[in-house]
């Protein structure tokens, strides 16, 4: 590959980036597509030169983007171009789907830090700060809207207590970052299979969903942690608000470990897969009481290797 083609497709991937852009500024429709699409142009051009070329094409386009755009364009450019590279340049050297998931995670999670960060620096944006705000705004509105439509007074013991709860969620925000940087990762990895897979007549695709297996160590750094926030007394504090963090997470893991098992349990006891598809929406819609068992089927998948007695029982 000459230097005339590759500044070739480095002049295309960024004009198409910046289209993405303007497109997303002016439209206001075309900003939740246009989010996991920006990361595509560094996807294809790290694929098709590997990281280094693709690190000086991520250079120029965030400097030009900041220069057209100002924050916004740098934000979105780090974002996009740290996501789209690391994903890129994983698949240009053949890893597993899973692990070019963890690279793309990886560059969401690194992305949004910086994004979180940023506006709080640059902006003197307060997050916790604004939660809070927000949150008794909300409570206050949700009060005065109950006395308008005729409901009477709530409670003030219950308004504290919803208030309280939502309020738990700024400790959340590192759990939000993680789980967010990694969904997004896994999205853009999508798409990027899709059109890699157009474009240059690859294969790419993720294994089936069923055989999705995470480490043991997972349930035992959960459970570990679960007990220790379970003997946690006094004033909340940084090392409290780390292991929800980790809880959160964890728990993220084992909860998409529950539903794998349920679509490896479809596919071999050749289940109708509408089962399982309705235990994610069931999931979604009654969180209180599915996710405790979801999360257990996922505990249960991992601890006792259920998979491998299944098979057994089957012979």
């Amino acid at each position: 590959m000459n230097d005339t083609e590759q500044m070739k497709d480095g002049f295309l991937y960024l004009m198409i980036f910046l289209v993405l852009i303007v497109a997303s500024a002016f439209i206001p429709l075309v900003i939740l597509p246009a989010t996991v699409l920006f990361p595509l142009p560094f996807l294809l051009f790290a694929y098709k030169y590997d990281w280094k070329k693709a690190l000086v094409f991520t250079i120029i386009s965030v400097l030009l983007s900041f220069i057209l755009f100002g924050d916004l364009g740098l934000l979105i450019s780090v974002l996009a171009g740290v996501t789209g590279v690391l994903i890129g340049s994983a698949l240009n050297h053949g890893m597993r789907p899973y692990d070019v998931w963890s690279r793309g995670a990886l560059g969401g999670i690194i992305g949004l830090l910086i994004i979180f960060v940023y506006i709080q620096i640059i902006f003197q944006v307060n997050w916790q700060h604004e939660i809070i705000e927000f949150t008794k705004e909300s409570v206050a509105l949700s009060e005065q809207m109950f006395k308008n439509i005729g409901i009477g007074t709530v409670p003030a013991d219950q308004l504290e207590a919803i208030e309280n709860q939502m309020l738990s969620f700024t400790k959340l925000i590192p759990a939000f970052i993680l789980l967010s940087g990694s969904i997004y990762g896994f999205i853009v990895q999508w798409i990027g299979h899709k059109v890699i897979n157009r474009v240059h007549k690859e294969n790419f695709r993720f294994p089936p969903f069923r055989t999705l297996r995470f480490p043991a160590v997972v349930i035992w750094i959960y459970l570990i942690v679960l007990i220790i926030t379970l003997f946690q007394s006094g004033e909340p504090g940084t090392f409290m608000a780390a292991t929800e963090n980790i809880v959160v997470v964890l728990g993220a893991l084992l909860l998409i470990q529950g539903f794998s098992f349920l679509f490896y349990l479809s596919h071999e006891k050749k289940i109708p897969r509408p089962i399982p598809v309705l235990a994610i929406v069931l999931t979604v819609i009654f969180p209180f009481f599915f996710l405790f068992i979801i999360r257990l089927l996922g505990i249960a998948d991992i601890g006792f290797d259920m998979r491998k007695l299944i098979s057994d029982r089957d012979e």
